[in-house]
């Protein structure tokens, strides 16, 4: 069985062509497209953006493994990214990341065993002066404390 993108999708890479000056540009937009479509990005996604934009796999295999927003494996319901950068450091990040994954018994990378939450690092998310900060299903949250994160994990657990 392969895999390939709704009409919808096909529409949508076909619209973006124009905003881009060279295909590989488009590499990114489609590779999230896929990542919306399937919910992460398999090889056999993989193939099928290369196929999709004819630039070679190897070149989009370099760009999911590059970029951590793209999910290899199928995450769970709710993705947790955690800031592991100087800024949130300083303001105490890592005892927080500590509670994160105590409370949901995984390590940076994994997903609890109920598949409710993934909890991933990232390099710098941007938002310094939320630090510490986590980017939680796309939005910021932040400055995060211990009550914050337990209030999180509660409300993501449900």
């Amino acid at each position: 069985m392969s895999l390939e993108f709704s009409a919808g999708a096909l529409q949508e890479i076909e619209a973006l062509k124009g905003q881009y000056p060279d295909v590989r540009a488009l590499m990114l937009p489609a590779l999230h497209l896929a990542q919306r479509e399937f919910g992460h990005v398999s090889l056999e996604a993989e193939q099928l953006v290369a196929e999709t934009l004819k630039v070679p796999l190897s070149d989009v295999h370099e760009a999911v493994t590059f970029y951590t927003l793209f999910h290899r494996t199928p995450p769970g319901e709710h993705v947790v990214y955690l800031c592991r950068t100087l800024s949130c450091w300083m303001r105490g990040a890592d005892p927080l990341r500590e509670q994160v994954c105590r409370k949901l018994g995984v390590h940076p990378g994994e997903t609890s065993a109920d598949r409710k939450v993934t909890v991933l690092e990232s390099e710098c998310l941007g938002a310094c002066e939320q630090a510490p900060v986590a980017l939680v299903d796309g939005d910021f949250v932040g400055p995060l404390d211990s009550d914050k994160v337990d209030q999180l994990l509660e409300r993501l657990r449900r």
